[in-house]
């Protein structure tokens, strides 16, 4: 039997990211992205029971309300987590959520094989790499999808974000990555609608390798790809696939990638 998870929509004041304060002199020269800043807020909420995958979603233009919001999977409703924010955070970070609008839901504890559901996600297309494999990266390193297919085709890193260098399509090449991601995590057929909906490089702020005495991780800011998927999904097995949803697509999920966002599917033609 799975264990039963929760949707969260935690609506944000318009100026939350100023209440998640400044960051340390030291570190600011990442302070860039607002998926790190996301993370922070979350963390300093909920501490251990900080939700992941989690979504940043913001209204651009018209409408009223509040402009951004958060969506996360999580182990338990809203009243646990708004409890666990009055005991943990600071006053700052505490009316940075609009508590009064905040709201959950249950998710599914089965999801019945042969449902279909649309979806959209925002993913980091990257992959893990080790030197010996070639490409001149250092072990373990962190490494687009698209520069790591130029480096086995033999050409390096180039090309346009739009381009085709060396005939590589980079948009062929994270719709690619995507399927392996599925495939690999299992419990899901994708349809053949898959769309890449959006595409760009984004500079994140993350931790770095802890190097000093006082064990302080120095905050550096990287360039990652980001790519939004959207599709059709099929179940093929059902404890498979609610892992597949609850864990989430990709790396940096803890900062506003891979939440797999459903909705119901478009009647087949």
């Amino acid at each position: 039997m799975t264990p039963p998870f929760h949707m969260l929509h935690l609506p944000l004041l318009d100026r939350w990211p100023e209440l998640v304060g400044p960051l340390r002199q030291r570190e600011m020269a990442g302070d860039e992205d607002l998926g790190y800043r996301a993370h922070r807020l979350l963390s300093g909420l909920f501490g251990e029971l900080s939700p992941k995958p989690f979504a940043l979603i913001s209204r651009r233009t018209g409408g009223s309300g509040p402009r951004s919001a958060i969506l996360a999977y999580a182990e338990d409703g809203i009243a646990t987590y708004s409890e666990t924010a009055r005991g943990l955070a600071s006053p700052d970070l505490y009316r940075a959520v609009l508590w009064e609008s905040a709201a959950d839901k249950p998710m599914p504890s089965a999801f019945r094989v042969g449902a279909r559901f649309g979806f959209e996600v925002r993913c980091c297309p990257v992959v893990r790499v080790s030197s010996r494999h070639g490409g001149g990266r250092d072990d373990g390193s962190e490494v687009d999808a698209f520069l790591r297919a130029l480096d086995i085709a033999g050409h390096g890193e180039g090309g346009a974000l739009d381009g085709k260098p060396h005939g590589l399509d980079r948009r062929e090449i994270y719709r690619e990555w995507f399927r392996h991601q599925v495939a690999r995590l299992g419990g899901a057929e994708l349809k053949s609608d898959l769309q890449l909906t959006g595409m760009r490089r984004l500079r994140l702020a993350r931790r770095g390798r802890s190097g000093a005495a006082d064990g302080f991780r120095q905050l550096a800011a990287l360039e990652r790809p980001e790519a939004t998927f959207a599709g059709t999904i099929e179940v093929t097995d059902a404890e498979r696939f609610f892992g597949l949803v609850r864990r989430g697509i990709g790396r940096h999920r803890a900062f506003g990638f891979g939440m797999l966002l459903l909705k119901p599917a478009r009647p087949a033609d």
